[in-house]
């Protein structure tokens, strides 16, 4: 062999190891710069050239190796290595296809308890119902750990909004002009805009945003009033069993404007400017002069919810029955379906269909102490729905001594039973009454009465579906439709509730049935082998 053909050989080895040995350090160089923020174009760059590197020093090795290769390819093992090779190459041009696939036409399973990668009901009516044009400006470093988990939150909005939402990222460091537009701007700020109105917010979660959109797009606050004097919840109140206000902090983000009411301060009239009366569980009966204020207020097309407690007369009575609404002298007890094996605490899980409820499905509430609501014969004009009803295996307990013993006697009502009306009443329109705004004016009365008060106080309305169901009856009440839907839900949240049903359904599954399958499992195999 003459010595330049060896010579050159050996040069030819040597740049394809030289080219390899500089092409992994150029590469792990990049790969270790891509963790510092100030160095991402450079390390871009490397990984490039590493790659390259590599790239040559492969194909100078390749062409000065081709005799042997070719001599190996005749081989027996060549051939099953060529195989080994085409499967493998079959393999990956599949996974790049389902890759292209799903890339082409995405699709998105979230198997989160509470659909931590979902948005929320109330989130999608929000966007889709979006009337202008919202503008979304973050501004996140791209050190911010948080910037991601933002960029997939505003990415999922803009799949729902369409081409009315739109979002851009600013980085206050490397962009410090475009920030002092918006003047002292903290990293993870974002701020909202909408025409001339601008709102800036600090949260990271789903409900934060979303609550930040409705601030931003509501023209009006709804004014909500709840009656107080006769022992009613009260919406400052942070007592658990007396207090509204977890709710309260609710309606505040919703946009609603909430406040206490006293009827005799107003000389005994309900302002014209009052989207809902809420009478939150009265302990004694209204006077007749409330009384007859609360119905000149539906006269005038007003809209009442009504929750009331066992045992108690809330004065209303009489008015209710003029709308076909029977307020029942009970205590419904549910042995069928309720919560933590409390009888005396009905669950539901299935609902009518109607506005307040429609969106429900799925959703667990429960009711401590719930008596009867049932409409029977409502007049002419009125159309109402029993919104929810007890399981089959309950009953209207009538005997409500203390400590007596619970059980069914003859002639109480056997369920399933009704716990909560939803009315529209037929009025004429109010075209005389000049002194109320044309876009406030309503042409039907609505309301909403529920057998039961502590469900939505702070002890009970955090838990399960109890807060989505008071708080979507006042917006179905206030016409707020977009509202009415399952709210986003905490991710800190975790606590799962059972009912009694589910409860009995694992304890069989897994202390009876698990034992009992490996036990027949055992038998079988000493049977076979006998």
């Amino acid at each position: 062999m003459p010595q330049n053909t060896v010579s050159s050989k050996f040069s030819l080895i040597r740049l394809s190891l030289v080219m390899g040995f500089l092409g992994l350090l150029s590469l792990g160089t990049g790969l270790g710069l891509e963790r510092l923020p100030d160095y991402q174009s450079l390390a871009e760059i490397l990984r490039v050239a590493g790659l390259v590197l590599l790239g040559m020093a492969i194909t100078a090795l390749t062409i000065e190796r081709r005799q042997q290769l070719y001599g190996f390819s005749q081989t027996r093992q060549a051939r099953f290595g060529a195989n080994a090779i085409i499967l493998s190459l079959s393999f990956v041009g599949v996974v790049i296809l389902l890759n292209y696939l799903g890339y082409r036409h995405p699709q998105r399973w979230d198997l989160t308890q509470n659909k931590s990668f979902t948005l929320s009901e109330q989130t999608t009516k929000i966007l889709k119902n979006l009337k202008s044009k919202l503008k979304i400006t973050a501004f996140y470093t791209v050190s911010n750990s948080m910037r991601q988990e933002m960029v997939n939150l505003l990415e999922t909005y803009r799949e729902q909004a369409g081409e009315q939402l739109e979002f851009v990222f600013i980085d206050p460091e490397r962009q410090p002009a475009l920030a002092m537009r918006y003047g002292n701007i903290l990293n993870g700020s974002i701020v909202l805009e909408q025409g001339a109105t601008r709102k800036t917010i600090q949260g990271t979660q789903e409900q934060d945003l979303t609550n930040a959109i409705l601030a931003i797009t509501r023209e009006t606050k709804p004014v909500l009033r709840f009656l107080q004097g006769h022992g009613e919840l009260n919406p400052e109140d942070y007592d658990v069993r007396q207090g509204l206000s977890v709710i309260k902090q609710v309606l505040d983000s919703e946009h609603y404007q909430s406040e206490k009411f006293y009827l005799q301060d107003h000389a005994y009239q309900v302002p014209k400017d009052t989207a809902v009366l809420v009478i939150a569980g009265p302990e004694k009966p209204l006077a007749a002069e409330e009384r007859k204020a609360v119905q000149e207020y539906l006269n005038q097309n007003g809209r009442v919810l009504l929750t009331l407690r066992p045992r108690v007369q809330s004065g209303l009575e009489s008015l209710l029955a003029q709308y076909g609404v029977v307020i029942g002298n009970n205590l419904v007890i549910d042995t069928g379906r309720n919560i933590q094996n409390d009888v005396s605490a009905p669950a539901i899980t299935e609902y009518a269909f109607h506005p307040v409820t429609k969106e429900m499905r799925g959703a667990i509430t429960f009711f401590p102490l719930v008596r009867t609501v049932e409409l029977k014969k409502p007049p002419a004009g009125v159309t109402g729905t029993e919104l929810f009803k007890s399981s089959a295996q309950s009953w209207a307990e009538t005997n409500l001594k203390e400590n007596n013993v619970i059980k069914k006697e003859p002639g109480e009502a056997s369920g399933p039973l009704s716990l909560a009306v939803a009315l529209s009443i037929e009025k004429q329109p109010a075209a005389t009454d000049k002194s109320q705004p044309t876009a406030q004016k309503k042409n039907e009365a609505r309301l909403v009465v529920l057998g039961n008060t502590t469900f939505a106080s702070n002890g009970f309305s955090r838990l399960v579906g109890n807060s989505d169901l008071f708080l979507n009856s006042l917006a179905w009440l206030a016409e707020q439709d977009d509202l009415i839907a399952i709210r986003p839900k905490d991710k800190a949240s975790q606590q799962l509730e059972l009912t009694n049903g589910q409860n009995q359904l694992v304890f069989y599954l897994s202390v009876v049935g698990m034992p009992l399958l490996m036990l027949l499992f055992g038998f079988g195999v000493w049977w076979k082998r006998r």
